[in-house]
């Protein structure tokens, strides 16, 4: 499981984010067919402001072990500049494995919304 601060981003713009999956022991990367794979963000009261899936279509397996979200501007337009909580899961076979626990700052893009 990864714990970290991730890159800044701008709430005037798309996040797009790719994402890798491996086998701790071997290093090889996951085969994540009929995976679901969820990301969730929540602001600083706990309240979620976006989530991400592969069933919704926001999270897209590309190849093998990679996968790819995104939030787009639209949604990323309704967070104020301000530090969130990030969460990602990864659902398979029959187990859930929590790989993602860490925080985003998102800053003012300044542009007009």
């Amino acid at each position: 499981m990864l714990i970290a601060t991730l890159p800044p981003q701008s709430n005037r713009a798309d996040w797009i984010e790719g994402i890798e999956f491996k086998d701790d022991d071997n290093g090889d990367l996951i085969d994540l067919t009929g995976s679901t794979i969820t990301i969730t963000v929540k602001d600083e009261d706990g309240c979620q402001v976006l989530n991400a899936s592969t069933t919704d279509g926001s999270i897209v397996i590309v190849s093998t072990g990679l996968a790819e979200f995104t939030f787009p501007r639209s949604s990323m337009t309704n967070l104020r500049a301000d530090a969130y909580e990030v969460g990602g899961t990864l659902e398979r076979g029959g187990e859930t494995m929590q790989f993602l626990i860490g925080t985003v700052p998102v800053v003012d893009g300044v542009v007009n919304r």
